[in-house]
């Protein structure tokens, strides 16, 4: 038997407090449902929701519930528990439900109307491949005035469904009700991969106490389709749309031109017939739901692509019945009933689309928040990276460039893009060759990506959108914080660090102490490369950033090395990134033996904050610099003390 080795202690606890962190996020999520579910039944118990019905107009007698079955014998059982009284609140005389079957293969179990007394009658439609003609049957033998038809018979309805029907029928003469439909589940139904949706689903609703906790369905829930502004209001059908008998017969039932298979377009055109007619008061229940199972639907199974295919057929039968290919809804509704925090929460996609989509619309929402108080009001539009970025780069006015590049690169004779700071560095890595790479200021990843060994990357604000080909350690926090943690140092960076890049919080002390504590772990011979140091406008150098392009005062690192550490082997170099020059540090000579700027900190901070090594121009910044030619570059970086 192989022997098996023993798990790296460090990963497992990584492990153990990702587990723990997730868990108390799940708790953090838990507790806001139980306190919004806990609020929601105590306003229940105090509101007097129902009104009393209008003297002359027709009191509630019940509600006839037609729904369409065709193979689904699992999603039929919930569907059923979903409409019945003891559910809906209602008392057993106050709905009936008549089960239309368009030529089932499996067919429906013969206890389920003993098992579900709310079952009327179940009627059977043999050689009818659409629903439509099986659903006016139903509609014909109805005892209520109010009718709900389903042509999908796998939709579970919400708890308040028939409460609300109630209280709105005496309130209008001729209310067409639309119940949102959603789609049960964490993704859209075409885009699932599970391999036992139904176990899964059941398994969900079994942990979120369903049926007796009935609107927990909207916390196990998405919008159909993959429209990311999709809302309720906005419905071109209703999978549960409640109307009057005299409605019915005023406005007629389901086209029965819709004959293909599933019914085409027919539940839309009925919805649009009914909603659009003047005289009808279109009613949208706002806290209420029908929550689709997954089954083999005629367009839930499918492919986006497939369903566009599918539905183009479609409109070619609804042209041909309406004059029109269009679908749409042009009424707005009235909302009635109880807008429950959890149905304002449903995404459109999945869940995690909604986490994604909340995360980077925060995002935007910081860069114009800054562009309005900078006063920005061009037509500037910020463009999603792959990956999302935070990057504040995006809120800031633009400083315009002076164009040095062209004659940067006739000084140094070269061409312009040899003067790029990722090259420059692609150039130091090729002549150190390091072992272990370390990083501050990750970023995208961009700089990070250049190493050929393993890496360390520190920052608290990383977004990796570039490819990283070694293996790669990242930490989320800052290098105060991360240098703090000697032990895991020890672990992390012990075997000494070859080539070091040193680009975090653009301020001097902060790159004086991340110079301090990475040369303690650099070894014998390893190279610190710093940017930022030779900006080429005096904007750039501020301490208090105002534009996109900034270095603040990193550049005082290079006097202070100067001056404090003679021992060291201090070079500049000319490079830009993009328009504007930067400039990059390189150091050699190190010694992590010597605490010379660790012990004489406080006076250099001090001299910092004083102006010691303040300049007054670019031309003086250029004289205390001194940069060398790019072409001694990599001699620069190749010297191994």
């Amino acid at each position: 038997m192989a022997e098996q080795k023993n798990p790296d202690p460090q990963k497992q606890r990584m492990r153990e407090h990702i587990a723990t962190l997730q868990t108390m996020r799940d708790n953090l999520r838990q507790r806001d449902r139980d306190h919004q579910a806990a609020f929601d039944r105590l306003t229940d118990s105090l509101a007097a929701e129902r009104p009393l019905s209008a003297k002359g107009k027709p009191s509630f007698d019940g509600i006839s519930l037609v729904i369409a079955y065709y193979n689904i014998p699992q999603q039929i059982e919930r569907t059923l528990e979903s409409c019945s009284p003891a559910y809906q609140g209602c008392a057993a005389d106050e709905i009936e439900v008549i089960l239309v079957d368009n030529g089932s293969t499996q067919p429906l179990p013969d206890d389920l109307m003993e098992r579900f007394p709310h079952v009327r009658q179940i009627l059977r439609i043999e050689d009818k491949p659409s629903p439509v003609f099986a659903l006016n049957a139903g509609i014909q033998a109805a005892r209520h005035e109010m009718v709900a038809v389903m042509i999908d018979g796998a939709h579970m309805l919400s708890p308040g469904v028939v409460k609300h029907v109630r209280d709105l029928q005496p309130m209008f003469p001729n209310p067409v009700i639309n119940v949102p439909q959603y789609i049960l589940g964490m993704v859209s139904q075409n885009l699932h991969t599970s391999p036992d949706v139904f176990a899964e689903e059941t398994a969900n609703l079994t942990r979120m106490d369903w049926p007796e906790d009935g609107y927990a369905l909207f916390d196990y829930a998405v919008y159909p389709g993959e429209n990311f502004a999709r809302s309720y209001v906005g419905a071109i059908e209703s999978n549960c749309l409640i109307t009057t008998r005299k409605v019915l017969d005023e406005f007629g039932g389901f086209d029965e031109r819709y004959d293909e298979p599933g019914g085409g377009f027919a539940n839309l055109e009925l919805f649009s017939r009914l909603i659009h007619a003047p005289q009808n008061t279109y009613i949208t229940l706002a806290g209420e739901g029908s929550f689709h199972q997954n089954h083999d639907g005629t367009t839930t199974q499918r492919s986006p692509e497939e369903r566009d295919q599918l539905v183009a057929g479609y409109k070619v039968r609804h042209r041909a019945v309406t004059g029109s290919d269009r679908v749409f809804n042009s009424r707005s509704p009235v909302l009635y009933g109880k807008a429950r925090h959890l149905s304002q929460q449903v995404p459109t996609i999945s869940q995690e689309f909604k986490d994604a989509s909340s995360r980077i619309l925060r995002q935007l929402a910081n860069i114009y928040v800054a562009r309005a108080r900078a006063g920005m009001t061009d037509n500037y539009k910020p463009v999603l990276s792959v990956g999302g970025s935070p990057d504040e780069r995006l809120a800031r006015t633009p400083l315009p460039p002076l164009g040095l590049l062209p004659e940067a690169a006739a000084r140094n004779k070269v061409e312009k893009q040899e003067l790029s700071y990722l090259r420059c560095l692609k150039q130091v890595h090729k002549a150190v060759r390091p072992k272990l790479y370390f990083e501050i200021g990750v970023d995208t990843g961009a700089s990070l990506a250049l190493a050929e060994c393993p890496a360390v990357g520190v920052d608290p604000a990383f977004v990796i959108t570039n490819q990283q080909t070694t293996p790669c350690r990242l930490f989320r926090e800052k290098s105060d914080d991360f240098f703090a943690n000697t032990d895991r140092c020890k672990n992390v960076l012990g075997q000494g660090i070859d080539l070091a890049f040193l680009d975090g919080m653009h301020l001097a002390e902060f790159i004086l102490r991340d110079f301090i504590k990475t040369e303690r772990w650099m070894a014998k011979g390893g190279v610190i490369l710093i940017d930022d140091v030779l900006p080429d406008q005096m904007e750039m150098l501020e301490r208090d950033r105002r534009f996109n392009a900034w270095c603040g005062d990193v550049y005082k690192i290079v006097p202070i090395l100067r001056r404090y550490r003679p021992d060291l082997e201090v070079s500049v170099f000319e490079t830009f990134i993009g328009a504007y020059r930067k400039g990059l540090l390189v150091v050699s000579g190190i010694d992590p033996s010597n605490n010379t700027l660790e012990t004489q900190y406080d006076q250099i901070a001090a001299e910092i904050a004083d102006g010691t090594f303040d300049v007054g121009s670019i031309t003086e910044l250029e004289t205390v610099i001194n940069p060398r030619p790019i072409k001694d570059l990599t001699a620069a970086a190749g010297r191994r003390g």
